[in-house]
This record gives structure tokens, C-alpha cells and sequence, in this order.
């Protein structure tokens, strides 16, 4: 895998807990793609803490029978959704005198980037 840029993805959920994963990437992947990926990844790791995306507001008609359901499902969502201004994803080139400590072993394991 020569000529492959090698960078860090940074994900945060506002919860204290990032999370940094190292790619190999093709050099002729673009910057907006990279960006997009990361953003991605974010929004899944603040889903994996339970914290949603606030445009998934809660339908009134699917509760039509059920105003407690829809109470509660109000509850969950608001509960989900207080830490979403928090969420981001963001990337940068690897830098092994920066990056290596975020690795559990201190030696990363690079994945290949695919888009």
C-alpha cells in the first residue's frame, strides 16, 4: 500500500468518550468525501451512546391512540437529542508523535479507506 495518505478520524458524541480510528486512504479520494465519511462516523458513534438526531422528532399520528406513548417517546427524544450541537466528526492527516497515543496499543492499525 505505498503512496496511501495515512490520517486520523476523530469522532466525539459531547459525552467524554472520542474516538480516533486510522485509515489508509487513496490520495485521489477527495477532501469533501473524507469530510462526509467522518461526519458519518460521528453520527454514528453519538447513536451508539444513545444520543439522537433531533430531526427525528416524534410523529403525533403515530401515538393517535396513545398519549402516553407519545409523552414518552417526547421524554426519549429530548433525552437523545440534548447533546447533538456536541456530535462531530472531523479529520486529519497522521502525524505518529501526535497520533500514536491514541492507539490502545500505541502502534495503530490502519484500515483501508473505502468510500
Amino acid at each position: 500500500m505505498e503512496n496511501m495518505r495515512k490520517i486520523v478520524v476523530h469522532v466525539t458524541a459531547g459525552t467524554g468518550m472520542d474516538n480516533w480510528e486510522f485509515y489508509e486512504v487513496d490520495p485521489k479520494v477527495e477532501r469533501g468525501v473524507i469530510d462526509n465519511f467522518a461526519e458519518e462516523a460521528a453520527i454514528e458513534w453519538a447513536d451508539s451512546y444513545g444520543i439522537g438526531d433531533p430531526g427525528n422528532y416524534p410523529d403525533e399520528q403515530d401515538f393517535e391512540d396513545d398519549e402516553d406513548g407519545y409523552s414518552d417517546a417526547i421524554d426519549e427524544w429530548e433525552a437523545a437529542s440534548h447533546d447533538w450541537d456536541q456530535v462531530e466528526g472531523s479529520f486529519e492527516d497522521y502525524v505518529p508523535e501526535k497520533h500514536d497515543g491514541y492507539s490502545m496499543t500505541g502502534t495503530p492499525e490502519f484500515q483501508r479507506f473505502s468510500s
